[in-house]
């Protein structure tokens, strides 16, 4: 029987998506997981693949078309089958137990429902308007045919590793596998950003401007319309500051110890960036602070985490996009420069996964390598901070024996969400985060 093929809800607050470019095109014999198409929501662009077998028909959506959620934009039928007419598909032809493309793994909260960390228990599955068929068999959502529903990500990197998807519990949307279910040897060895074919890979430039006659202005104007991913980043950034009481605090910390470690690390051939040693000394200095780790919720009440999963904005081709580094807590800097590296790749060829951009539970900014020495980030709600980083300037500093010395300085500041603390609470983790910027080995106590 046919299957329809939804546009499937790609995050919590999603509600249409925009397609960007198919695959496959109608009459084409198509597998499971197959990429079909690609969609951008608020953001990234993330493939959407097969979920069964068999031949692309009635495409009623083409690129650049904004679809809402749950809406069929094509059908696949088995061999020899033809097309429902109108009339039986509006009787509801539809097979009952037919897969729908599945509600992908979120991507519009930074962070998640649940504590993040490996001992948590696993998040309840995302509300979708296309609901997940559930079946009996197994967490890892098992179809009677052996297809394990999987997030694109963890499906590349399982393969990759020479994994049996069937064999790993899920803790995804719908008992999906994703990336954090599998061992870390096999998320540590990423194959690099050469997933997604540069054939199969979308594109998501802004529409050309159009140029037009300005009274008084010389050679006319440009309307130049943003990406969605931007449209989308504009509102929440908008909401954010409308709506959210947060205030900043400024210090200045000496980076002649970080810059040490900096240059030692690229001596030994295992390079970790000034981003990557202040992602890993801030989640050192919130062991103490959670609720600067945290999600406000309302009410009253912040939820907090075990985990320390550190967005990092990354400029992309398409504007901002906040890739998350995980468990940052818990690892040593060449694993998360590695990490930070291929996110860093796949941002700037279109090409992250909806894992790769879920589960942040605070964000960092670093815009030292533009040269900016001091800026104030807005929060990212619904977490309660977000750190800024500027440029490393030398300073002349007196030392004890009244000579002049001139040390490297970074300012770094906090941006907090005033509901969840105040701003004693925030001054006190600053001066934690200072402490370790300057004497990174008080992080092993």
């Amino acid at each position: 029987m046919a299957i329809p093929v939804l546009m499937p809800q790609l995050g919590l607050t999603m509600t249409e998506g925009l397609l960007t470019e198919w695959s496959k095109k109608e009459g084409d014999e198509v597998r499971k997981g197959d990429l079909l198409f690609s969609v951008e929501n608020d953001k990234a662009v993330l493939p959407v693949e097969s979920q069964a077998d068999g031949i692309l028909a009635n495409v009623s959506a083409r690129a650049g078309d904004v679809v809402p959620v749950g809406t069929p934009v094509a059908l696949i039928l088995a061999a020899g089958e033809t097309a429902p007419t109108s009339a039986q598909a509006d009787s509801g032809a539809r097979p009952a137990a037919a897969p729908a493309v599945p509600a992908a793994w979120s991507t519009a909260a930074p962070a998640p429902a649940e504590a993040p960390s490996r001992e948590a228990a696993p998040a309840a599955p995302i509300p979708t308007t296309a609901a997940v068929p559930k079946t009996a068999e197994s967490p890892t959502q098992k179809a009677t045919d052996g297809f394990v529903l999987a997030s694109p990500r963890a499906r590349h990197l399982a393969s990759a590793a020479g994994l049996d998807l069937g064999s790993i519990p899920g803790t995804g949307p719908g008992g999906a596998v994703v990336e954090r279910d599998l061992p870390v040897s096999a998320r540590a060895a990423d194959p690099g950003a050469g997933a997604v074919s540069a054939a199969s890979r979308p594109s998501a430039s802004p529409s050309p401007g159009t140029f037009a006659a300005a009274p008084g202005l010389p050679g006319g104007s440009e309307l130049v319309t943003l990406p969605r991913v931007g449209q989308v980043g504009a509102e929440r950034m908008a909401k954010s500051w409308a709506e959210i009481p947060q205030f900043t605090l400024y210090a200045e910390a000496c980076a002649s110890e970080l810059l040490r470690i900096h240059a030692r690390g690229k001596e030994a051939g295992n390079p970790a960036s000034v981003t990557v040693l202040l992602a890993g000394l801030l989640a050192r200095a919130l062991r103490d602070f959670p609720r600067l780790n945290a999600s406000w919720e309302g009410n009253g009440r912040v939820r907090t985490y075990r985990a320390v999963n550190v967005g990092v904005a990354v400029d992309g081709p398409d504007g901002l996009v906040v890739p998350v580094l995980r468990d940052c807590g818990i690892k040593g800097f060449s694993e998360l420069a590695r990490e930070l590296a291929g996110l860093a790749e796949r941002a700037k060829t279109r090409t992250l996964y909806s894992d790769d951009l879920s589960g942040g539970t605070v964000t960092l900014s670093n815009l030292g390598m533009f040269g900016i020495k001091r800026f104030r980030a807005i929060v990212n709600p619904p977490q309660t901070a977000i750190l800024a980083a500027g440029a490393v300037e030398r300073k002349p500093v007196e030392t004890e024996d009244g000579d002049i010395r001139f040390l490297p300085y970074l300012e770094i500041s906090v941006t907090a969400d005033h509901r969840a603390v105040d701003g004693a609470y925030a001054a006190r983790f600053l001066a934690r985060y200072k402490e370790l910027i300057e004497d990174p080995q008080f992080a092993l106590f």
